[in-house]
């Protein structure tokens, strides 16, 4: 594994074990909530939220305590998750980003992390060379609008559509 790769993947791992160090201001209860001791403690649920993909959650769990046969169930997790704010994870991800995302450039003043470029289907026109896009291997014409969309590192969104 690269260099950088790892300094990534050791800073996300810190980061998660700080937050799991102190996360009783980001439970619901904080009195109670994660004070018992369970398959799913706060590190753990952090770790498996961040390590799904796009299975069922039973894969995932499966897959994150490697198909042992005390795999915690869906239930578990789903109650472990009730406890927890979103300011968790919105913590996890302006700390990372801060540690992580380099360069001065922005984009509205603001750090990009993410771009993603799009076609929107619109009305077909065959007259309409500048959108016109070819659609399968029956030559068969669709038109389009090429959208790029501009995440930064508040989740907020940039459009730019180009022709």
């Amino acid at each position: 594994m690269s260099n950088y790769i790892e300094s990534v993947t050791d800073s996300l791992k810190k980061i998660i074990s700080d937050l799991s160090e102190d996360p009783q201001r980001f439970l619901i209860h904080p009195d109670s909530d994660f004070t018992r001791n369970r398959k799913i403690d706060f590190k753990t649920f952090v770790g498996i939220t961040m390590n799904s993909g796009g299975c069922t959650m039973s894969k995932e769990l499966l897959d994150f305590f490697d198909f042992n046969v005390n795999t915690p169930t869906v239930s578990a997790y789903t109650q472990q998750r009730a406890k927890v704010l979103p300011d968790a994870f919105e913590h996890l991800f302006k700390t990372f980003t801060d540690k992580n995302v380099y360069g001065g450039r922005k984009y509205h003043g603001y750090r990009l992390i993410a771009c993603d470029g799009s076609n929107l289907s619109i009305a077909s026109n065959s007259n309409d060379a500048e959108t016109a896009w070819k659609s399968n291997q029956f030559d068969l014409i669709t038109n389009h609008l090429h959208l790029n969309a501009f995440y930064d590192v508040l989740n907020r969104i940039y459009l730019d559509v180009i022709i």
